[in-house]
């Protein structure tokens, strides 16, 4: 198998990975094969392309918090310093002076 097939799987994996980036790109590849559908002036297609990437750039931050709080957690959990659960302890009223 060759280098940029290789890279062509890989790319496929990490979308088929994130559906939601996925359709956003399938989305500006619509609009670059000059599907009808987005309309015929250079206006309109640069507005459909600020949007898509906007989308795509929401998407994608969203995305990457996900994975890090997941990371954060799985980090934590394999943390033996940090206390999971436990009792508090009460150390009692504290005279008045």
């Amino acid at each position: 198998m060759d280098k940029e097939n290789k890279e062509d799987l890989e790319f496929m994996r990490l979308l088929n990975k994130h559906p939601n980036i996925r359709a956003r790109f399938e989305s500006l590849l619509m609009i670059a094969e000059a599907d009808q559908s987005y309309g015929d002036r250079a206006d309109d297609i640069e507005m459909e392309l600020r949007k898509e990437v906007t989308k795509i750039g929401q998407e994608t931050l969203e995305n990457w918090a996900i994975v890090k709080e997941r990371q954060k957690a799985r980090e934590m959990s394999d943390d033996s310093s940090v206390k999971k659960h436990g009792k508090k302890k009460f150390t009692g009223t504290q005279p008045l002076e």
